[in-house]
């Protein structure tokens, strides 16, 4: 609150308090922002990962991403992943390699949980309209719109659908099975 924000400081005036205030928000914007992006590159990685299931190390992959964004065929938004002066692509410390150990882990455990026929569909939005509900809205009716971000099939054909999340967490303290 206002005055959480400001308590200890007694000799604040109104406009300090509200800079203060005012500050602390953008900061909090910015740090969402990030945290926005993060999940979104985390989500390439992911695509590319359970897209291309000829794709088993850790090192094919990140050449792979390589390729793709000096080809410009993928751009991340944070810095995943930034071209040097020279045209070459470098990594961002060890954020993507993690996070490319991450999902290949995931794939690994759920072909070994569903079969190593399972196939993998990623990033498949749907719309649902007309739902079997009374909820209209004017003259709209009521619909469900999304995307699921992993689809798996298993070599029985049954469906499981997965939705992944971003932290700012060690994936290490987060398995993914």
């Amino acid at each position: 609150s206002y005055k959480d924000l400001v308590s200890g400081m007694p000799d604040l005036t109104l406009e300090q308090a509200e800079k203060i205030v005012e500050n602390s928000f953008e900061q909090a914007k910015d740090f969402n922002d990030k945290r926005a992006k993060l999940g979104t590159d985390a989500h390439k990685i992911a695509e590319i990962i359970f897209s291309n299931p000829s794709l088993v190390y850790q090192q094919e992959i990140l050449d792979e991403i390589e390729r793709l964004v000096l080809a410009g065929e993928i751009e991340f938004k944070t810095d995943f992943y930034k071209k040097n002066k020279g045209g070459r692509s470098k990594t961002s410390g060890g954020i993507r390699s993690e996070t490319v150990q991450y999902f290949l882990d995931l794939r690994r455990h759920l072909q070994s949980v569903y079969g190593p026929k399972t196939k993998f569909l990623t990033e498949r939005s749907f719309e649902l309209n007309d739902l079997n509900t009374d909820a209209t809205y004017g003259s709209m009716t009521s619909r469900l719109c999304g995307t699921i971000d992993l689809i798996v099939v298993d070599e029985d054909g049954e469906v499981h659908l997965y939705d992944f999340k971003s932290s700012t967490h060690d994936y290490n303290k987060w398995p993914p099975f």
